[in-house]
């Protein structure tokens, strides 16, 4: 396939695919759309999340999201992260669902796990091999490991307690994931709003309240020849001199 090439047209990104070319958003990356897309000739992508040719809409276009260090990412139907309060709610209440999980039915079943120091479990996850669906746990001042099992115990250990921890762990990691899902979404909405709003100077404060939650900004530097500032997301409050904008 050759290298696609982008050009701008009235505050639109012209693609350009071996001399046919499509319309997509100005601030979207070539690359990242035919990651998600198909390349449509003629066509215009719209921020409405439809491409349009001869101005009927005639299909969806995505954006992707990376949802963590190790290359997954998400598809998303770009209209989705335009309601930046609806997202953070989403968030917020995942992440809450998850920290309640956590302090509650996973500590009861760790702590009764560390108790034991040892039990048995027999998984119910798809997994690669041969050798039988059990597990047995052992405890340590570092936390609990497992090993698998050669063959199926006959008297398994304090099953009760394994499988009651099992489950409370692969529970936990399902509301990790969702929570991690829905911070990725919304901090990619939180970034596009952001952008739109020009900062003074570098390493100016902004603090942008959600919901009535505060996430904080600070400026800096892009670039070498043509520089330009950007905001930058920070997890700790400032201290210093800052300008403060609410988004509704």
């Amino acid at each position: 396939m050759n290298c696609p090439i982008i050009g701008f047209k009235r505050n639109k990104g012209v693609l350009n695919l071996g001399g046919r070319t499509m319309m997509i958003p100005h601030n979207m990356l070539a690359l990242s759309y035919l990651a998600s897309n198909r390349f449509m000739e003629g066509g215009d992508a719209r921020e409405d999340g439809r491409v349009y040719l001869f101005g009927q809409p005639v299909a969806k276009w995505f954006t992707n999201i990376s949802i963590n260090d190790i290359g997954d990412s998400l598809r998303v139907w770009f209209p989705k992260i335009d309601n930046l309060r609806e997202l953070e709610r989403v968030w917020y209440l995942t992440e809450a669902n998850k920290l309640n999980y956590l302090s509650g039915p996973y500590k009861k079943a760790f702590d009764d796990i560390m108790e034991v120091r040892h039990a048995h479990v027999k998984v119910n996850h798809k997994y690669e091999g041969d050798g039988p669906p059990w597990w047995l746990y052992d405890c340590s001042k570092l936390g609990v490991s497992f090993k698998w099992c050669d063959e199926e115990p006959k008297h398994p250990v304090n099953l009760d307690v394994g499988t009651k921890y099992y489950e409370s762990n692969k529970r936990f990691r399902q509301l990790s994931a969702r929570a991690n899902k829905a911070l990725a979404i919304f901090n990619m909405a939180l970034k596009i709003k952001v952008s739109k709003i020009e900062p003074d100077t570098e390493e100016q404060m902004m603090r942008v309240s959600i919901n009535g939650r505060p996430y904080w900004f600070k400026s800096v530097g892009e670039g070498i020849e043509d520089r330009r500032l950007v905001w930058e997301k920070i997890e700790v409050s400032p201290t210093t001199p800052m300008k403060s904008v609410r988004i509704m």
